[in-house]
């Protein structure tokens, strides 16, 4: 497929992704499918700020790796999905780290009372979200 139709195709869609037509490609063609989702995903890439580019081109990098490691889709499943929860526990604890920084910057005089607490959150606001799978 030439990269100019692509990107027409690509732009026509303004990146509306239809879970239907890429489950459909997928068992009509795991070939296409595969060369699609490069496709898409530099374009997505290239479209992106430059500031963020290298970034997202190294995370593409670290998921098209695990892709090729993997034993079978089920592997690859569970390879992308414990790199994804590695990255939110990065930046849960980061987030943590910042709250606690700013507790503890918004009192002072109390630094020394609150150096051994631990001012992480122990519960939350659960969001619900709708279904929004369509009907066969």
């Amino acid at each position: 497929m030439n990269i100019n139709k692509v990107e027409i195709e690509f732009n026509s869609l303004d990146f509306k992704f239809d879970f239907e037509e890429w489950a459909d490609l997928y068992k009509a063609d795991p070939d296409k499918f595969e060369r699609r989702r490069l496709m898409w995903n530099e374009l997505i890439v290239q479209s992106a700020p430059e500031a963020y580019q290298r970034r997202l081109s190294g995370l593409l990098f670290q998921i098209n790796m695990e892709k090729m490691r993997s034993k079978n889709a089920l592997d690859s499943c569970i390879r992308l999905s414990e790199l994804m929860w590695n990255s939110f526990n990065k930046l849960k604890f980061e987030l943590s780290e910042f709250t606690q920084q700013q507790r503890i910057s918004k009192h002072p005089d109390s630094k020394e009372k609150n150096k051994n607490i631990d001012c992480s959150l122990k519960s939350a606001h659960i969001l619900d979200f709708p279904f929004t799978h369509k009907p066969h």
